[in-house]
């Protein structure tokens, strides 16, 4: 499967389990709104008919259209183009998938139909195609999995997996796409190279003691060059490190600001150490948000107005994730400039 953006669709009023081959089902099923919006898993068999339909809503349970002309939607299959097929009630309209379909082949599908901002969206593994200035037809309150109508018509050949069907899609990222591996893996490297520039200091300090007490035996040497390069190697680690610890402010104020936390902002006894728990928390906060996301649709299904709630999730989201994958550039970059750092010292020394 891609690893591109899945979809969810929250509001789940249908749940099917699977379809067996050539199996036809029928649920009664309608949104109570201008909006619907589906997702579902899909492998279609080798011997499946060149025109098939995976899902649709337009009949009623003898076969025939009781809101006709062109009512309701479908989700089908024509050679090798997946389609959302659109009535509007004088023609219809689709929105074709940018990939081709293969058989036997596992795939992840997402759609949604929108009166209000008349657009029309089909995801397919993640990778969007969408119709604009579109207007859909109410179809008859039947939904068919497997063909076009119940009497078996553009009938499809494979296996249809976890239908759910609703009124809003909700967009995420899986967990596993925001990774912390890589942070982690810089953080530790940083804290090495650190360590390394204190003891690669502390061996220039004990150099320059050396040559003192050689000073004071009578020997004219000149320490300006050393004392210098101390000086600046000093100078220049702790300017990193003061860099790093603003970074970690700014990262524990913005999981504080999500969390509503009143807690200081301390200098903790590993700075490291620190940065990656903030990192793990940030981590966190978006599974709170998603959690958010799921109690809240439990009200939104009552009828409860929540306004921009969604919305303002997903935004908050977004600015979480944002900031892990801009914290790792960071990272990235204190990388190199600490590898500069002691390339600098090993040259000089």
């Amino acid at each position: 499967m891609s690893k591109e953006k899945k979809i969810i669709v929250e509001l789940e009023s249908l749940f099917i389990e699977k379809v067996n081959k050539g199996q036809i089902i029928t649920k009664k099923w309608s949104s109570n709104t201008n909006k619907v919006a589906g997702e579902l898993f899909f492998k279609a068999s080798s011997d499946r008919p060149h025109h098939s339909i995976i899902v649709a809503s337009r009949f009623n349970e003898h076969s025939k259209e009781p809101n006709p002309p062109f009512p309701g939607w479908f989700l089908q299959i024509v050679g090798n183009k997946l389609s959302l097929g659109i009535g509007n009630g004088q023609t219809w309209k689709s929105v074709i998938a940018k990939n081709q379909i293969e058989n036997d082949k596992l795939y992840h599908v997402a759609f949604s139909l929108n009166n209000e901002s008349k657009t029309a969206e089909l995801y397919l593994d993640g990778e969007k195609s969408e119709l604009n200035n579109i207007t859909f037809k109410k179809p008859y309150e039947l939904v068919t999995i497997g063909a076009l109508m119940p009497n078996g018509n553009f009938g499809f050949k494979g296996k249809i997996n976890d239908l759910k069907l609703g009124e809003r899609l909700i967009k995420y990222q899986p967990k596993d796409e925001i990774s912390l591996d890589k942070s982690n893996k810089y953080l530790e490297i940083i804290k090495s190279n650190i360590d390394n520039l204190d003891k690669d200091i502390e061996s220039l300090k004990n150099i320059l003691d050396q040559i003192n007490s050689w000073k004071i035996r009578g020997l004219i040497i000149d320490t300006l060059l050393l004392e210098n390069q101390i000086d600046n190697f000093t100078k220049k680690k702790n300017d990193f490190l003061a860099n790093f610890e603003l970074e970690y402010y700014k990262l524990k104020k913005i999981d504080q600001q999500i969390r509503k936390s009143n807690e200081n902002l301390s200098e903790k006894e590993n700075i490291f150490n620190s940065y990656k728990n903030i990192l793990e928390n940030l981590l966190e906060d978006i599974s709170i948000l998603d959690s958010a996301v799921e109690n809240l649709s439990e009200f939104d299904s009552l009828g409860v107005e929540l306004g921009t709630a969604f919305e303002s999730i997903e935004k908050q989201k977004d600015f979480i994730k944002n900031t892990i994958i801009n914290s790792q550039n960071y990272l990235k970059k204190c990388l190199d400039d600490s590898f500069e750092m002691m390339n600098t010292i090993t040259l000089n020394e």
